[in-house]
């Protein structure tokens, strides 16, 4: 495991998600090695000492989707783990290109296509 992310990654997910941190890392491993969806995850672990490195069960489609309805309405833990990496002076930058959003409060989101050039509406 990368050396940053065992030492300050890691870490700071123990802190803000102590019964999450494990499952975050595997998933967030396979998104960003094989852009994997939720139903290939176990696939790509299972040919991966990640799990063993973290001392963790390889999880199914069903437990992936139970902790990311878990851990995805932990706003307050989010929040912590986001602030433990920026200063009061920080700015962050997000790329919201593949974020749906329907909201009429936000004055930024507009109509448009998405990369399959289907308009959203």
């Amino acid at each position: 495991m990368n050396i940053y992310i065992k030492n300050t990654i890691q870490p700071q997910l123990e802190k803000a998600f102590p019964n999450h941190f494990k499952l975050i890392l595997l998933m967030v491993y396979c998104r960003i090695v094989y852009q994997s969806s939720i139903k290939n995850i176990p696939f790509h672990l299972s040919g991966s000492c990640l799990n063993e490195m973290l001392d963790a069960v390889i999880p199914t489609e069903k437990s992936i989707s139970q902790g990311l309805r878990k851990f995805g309405i932990m706003r307050n833990a989010m929040v912590t783990y986001m602030k433990a990496f920026v200063q009061s002076e920080d700015c962050i930058l997000v790329d919201a290109t593949d974020i749906a959003c329907h909201s009429s409060n936000v004055n930024l989101a507009a109509k448009g296509y998405n990369s399959k050039m289907d308009f959203e509406l």
